[in-house]
């Protein structure tokens, strides 16, 4: 018996403690469960104590002014039995109605702010900006929310797995103005739940952010996964969403690459590769402190072209990167992409970019693997030491005669430490070097191994102010500290997590648009007059292009800085005094083909043969019509399984390939403009 009322507690002392741990709805049914019984004991017992010939519902409303009111018991019956049993109902309603509704009520407002600030509360979102992870993008993508009023002061809503109080109170320890500047709402969640991403109304977003959080070992899988359940959710809607999405590593970015652009679709998709969004801040977009009170140029990382490099000038860039990591391979296929100026010819003035690293030889193999396509083309060497500390330079590649030696970059993989003293003495080589633009980029993955390399590097690097940049994932307050002296002056940090999104990005993305409107142009035989509106640059870029050539564009807007200072052009005082001559024309659209071959090759497209090459120009300039057709057929089956017969020397384009470089460098200068 004991036992049985032993389990029958227990369950009681449950059902109690899940009501008032949970929600509100379950405290009230509980609260409202007990004055009932209270209320139905109380007028059973007042029945039975009440006078025979009484009214038969005095008992209900005497209860209930009992419960309701205790001060009602002064008028009590003086019936001794009556009274005691009204003083129980009144204390028992005291207890239940008094102190429980207080309890209940307190309790539901206590449930309410923890759960909000554990980010459990959900709400009807519409139109809102919504943020999927939070990783260390996300303050300054708030910061450049508040400087640019981007989204129009619409909702904020941040979905993520981790401790949304401690979140919120970081987060605004950064961004001190967000409280006043912004509306946002911190969730707790998973973003690869459908119910979640319901629960968040992803499907009335006005714009989606696919972060991710920090240090997840499946980083990009979950954020693939996530876009995957966004689709599926949003499959229903009907107006444009632009998404981003983010990815860390170097290969998930470059297979998304060859992703067909999605039909019936309205989400829209812009991939965002962390670590190449931070190469090219600090050699396209050039902001090092985005708040400065001394000159402009001392708050930008250093060009590597430094002034510009012209057509008729001796020197070349040489880039250095110490380290192969992501973030190396990202560094590397930037200066790729951008460093491409018009004093290159027939072999000579080549941009260098070199590897170094202990023990290069399995990374150097992989990356030769990895970018096949173009080392069939590129002159490499590999340099290191023998047993006598004599030096060893082997030639890796050279352009195989089948292709042809075009290409205005070579590459150079050197097997040691930064601190040997073979290391050292070949970078005090390079930099005093009259001939060459050295730059310097250390990029292992540990923070303190390179503040200590760059630190200690050879005096030549800190007396000719040859630009040091060091990748610092954790913090750059050391080294910006240390730039400011005069002494490590030349030493920029870069990479750092809290600063991993690029307020300029979107202009770069506005430059690219402008290209993608150029091409698509030239592609229809419409001649050009002046740059279309914003509406009209959307709409190309969004239904007309497929996500290669979104690339294509974004690295086409990249290099218009290096190519306008070569010309003499600061671009950053252009206006609308600036023209461009028929020579400089003529210089820029070499220029623009030299570039335009290392993008296709670096993002996968294959060469072909000289000799096929020729052949299929031979068809296309045929006078007979069929031969004409049947080569437009080869050409476009062979553009279907990425070989393009423009990768070539520009010399040997018809002029129907020239008219793109052409078309996209006169008009380079309405491409920057008022951005």
């Amino acid at each position: 018996m004991l036992n049985h009322l032993k389990k029958y507690w227990n369950r009681c002392v449950r059902l109690f403690d899940r009501s008032f741990s949970s929600g509100w709805g379950r405290q009230v049914l509980f609260l409202l469960g007990a004055l009932t019984v209270v209320l139905l004991i109380g007028t059973f017992a007042l029945h039975k104590s009440s006078v025979p010939g009484g009214e038969q519902n005095e008992p209900l409303i005497r209860a209930l002014e009992l419960i309701l009111d205790p001060g009602s018991f002064n008028g009590s019956d003086e019936n001794s039995f009556s009274l005691v049993v009204q003083l129980l109902v009144t204390l028992t309603g005291a207890v239940f109605f008094t102190a429980m509704l207080i309890t209940v009520l307190g309790n539901i407002v206590g449930n309410r702010i923890e759960n909000y600030k554990k980010g459990r509360v959900r709400y009807r979102f519409d139109n809102h900006v919504l943020v999927l992870g939070a990783n260390s993008m996300l303050v300054n993508m708030l910061r450049e929310f508040i400087q640019t009023g981007v989204h129009q002061d619409r909702k904020i809503v941040v979905l993520t797995t981790q401790d949304t109080e401690k979140l919120h109170d970081k987060v605004l320890s950064d961004v001190p103005e967000m409280e006043d500047k912004l509306d946002v709402t911190w969730l707790n969640g998973s973003r690869i739940i459908d119910q979640t991403l319901r629960n968040v109304q992803v499907d009335d977003a006005y714009s989606i952010y696919i972060l991710g959080e920090d240090d997840e070992i499946d980083h990009d899988y979950i954020n693939l996964e996530c876009w995957k359940r966004v689709k599926d959710v949003c499959k229903d809607v009907r107006r444009p969403v632009q998404c981003y999405l983010v990815v860390d590593r170097v290969s998930t970015y470059h297979v998304l690459q060859f992703g067909k652009k999605e039909k019936d679709t309205w989400l829209y998709l812009n991939i965002i590769n962390s670590l190449e969004n931070w190469a090219q801040r600090v050699l396209v977009s050039r902001e090092y402190e985005a708040d400065c009170s001394v000159e402009p140029e001392q708050c930008r990382f250093p060009a590597i072209d430094r002034d510009g490099i012209m057509a008729d000038s001796d020197k070349t860039v040489r880039f250095v990167i110490c380290g192969m990591t992501q973030m190396s391979y990202a560094m590397a296929s930037t200066v790729a992409h951008i460093a491409h100026f018009p004093n290159f010819r027939n072999g000579q003035n080549r941009t260098k970019i070199c590897f170094i690293a202990p023990d290069i030889r399995e990374e150097m193999d992989f990356f030769l693997g990895h970018y096949d396509n173009l080392f069939r083309l590129s002159n490499a060497d590999y340099i290191h030491w023998d047993q006598n500390g004599e030096p060893v330079i082997e030639r890796l590649r050279t352009p195989l005669a089948k292709y042809g030696d075009f290409l205005d970059i070579e590459w150079v993989f050197v097997d040691g430490s930064v601190e040997s003293d073979n290391i050292r003495s070949l970078l005090h080589e390079w930099a005093c070097n009259d001939k060459e633009y050295l730059s310097i980029a250390l990029c292992e993955n540990e923070s303190d191994a390179n503040v200590a390399a760059s630190l200690y590097l050879p005096e030549a690097i800190y007396a000719n102010k040859v630009p040091v940049f060091v990748y610092q994932p954790l913090s750059g307050e050391v080294l910006k500290y240390a730039h400011k002296t005069p002494r490590y002056s030349n030493v920029y940090p870069f990479g750092m997590k809290d600063e991993c999104y690029d307020p300029l990005f979107r202009k770069r993305i506005v430059k690219a648009k402008r290209i993608n409107y150029l091409y698509q142009l030239q592609d229809n035989g419409i001649s050009y007059e002046k740059m279309a509106e914003s509406e009209v640059l959307e709409d190309y870029w969004n239904t007309r292009s497929e996500y290669l050539f979104k690339l294509s564009n974004l690295y086409a807007s990249n290099s218009i800085p290096i190519k306008l200072r070569s010309i003499g052009i600061d671009p950053d005082k252009v206006d609308c005094k600036t023209v461009l001559s028929p020579s400089d024309i003529s210089i820029l659209s070499e220029v623009e083909h030299n570039r335009w071959n290392m993008e296709r090759l670096l993002l996968g497209t294959q060469p072909l043969y000289v000799s096929k090459r020729k052949a299929i120009n031979d068809m296309l300039k045929d006078s007979d019509p069929e031969v004409v057709n049947q080569g437009k057929a080869i050409n476009k089956h062979l553009k279907n399984n990425f070989y393009h017969k423009d990768i070539a020397p520009y010399d040997e384009l018809l002029p129907s390939s020239k008219q793109y470089d052409t078309a996209i460098v006169t008009n380079i200068l309405d491409v920057i403009k008022d951005i």
